[in-house]
């Protein structure tokens, strides 16, 4: 069917091949020593992970399906407000967009020693098919400075289905574009004189 043949994309088969090589970039990233996790004295990068609603790992995720990120990191030195974010970039290597944590409890505030697990909920319907790289950073704010900045750490494969209720509706050629968002559309309609005078006459 046509699903197999857009498998068949040069770009899909360079990528199952880099997935698979030695840089091992698959659906997490783990550094179980600390000393040679990427990072400094400040803070240090223990992990990334891709996974599915319900907590699995998973390097396919469907496109009706929410993507989260999870970034674990370890802070050495306190007293640094620490700001955490990640690169999404795709498969062309055009970065899709940025996005940093926001959440509020750790916003402008110095972060104690210790060990912290944030998690970035990408929407289903928001990303379009095909592979994703992640790259996450960490700097420290007033004065600024990069910790950590990492490149391709994590990959993901968003899958469209045929099902007929992703953004993709009836169509199933190749859809370019970066994002797919499902919008919501609306149609008004007025019928034309002949239809209505043939519809009186009946």
């Amino acid at each position: 069917g046509a699903g197999g043949v857009l498998a068949d994309g040069p770009s899909h088969k360079i990528v199952s091949t880099y997935m698979d090589s030695e840089k091992g970039t698959k659906s997490e990233r783990r550094w179980e020593d600390l000393t040679e996790a990427p990072g400094d004295d400040v803070v240090r990068l223990c992990s990334v992970g891709i996974k599915t609603e319900d907590g699995k790992h998973s390097d396919a995720i469907d496109i009706r399906n929410p993507v989260l990120i999870d970034i674990e990191y370890e802070v050495l030195s306190p007293d640094h407000v620490l700001m955490v974010y990640c690169h999404v970039i795709d498969e062309e290597g055009i970065e899709v967009f940025t996005t940093i944590d926001n959440d509020p409890e750790w916003r402008k505030r110095t972060r104690p020693t210790g060990r912290y697990i944030c998690t970035v909920h990408i929407p289903g319907n928001f990303l379009s098919e095909g592979i994703f790289y992640i790259g996450p950073s960490i700097q420290s704010v007033n004065p600024n400075k990069r910790h950590v900045r990492e490149r391709d750490t994590v990959a993901f494969q968003i899958i469209d289905s045929m099902e007929g209720d992703s953004a993709r509706v009836d169509f199933v050629g190749n859809m370019t574009g970066v994002i797919r968002p499902l919008l919501k559309w609306g149609t008004q309609f007025k019928p034309n004189a002949a239809n209505i005078a043939s519809t009186s006459n009946k």
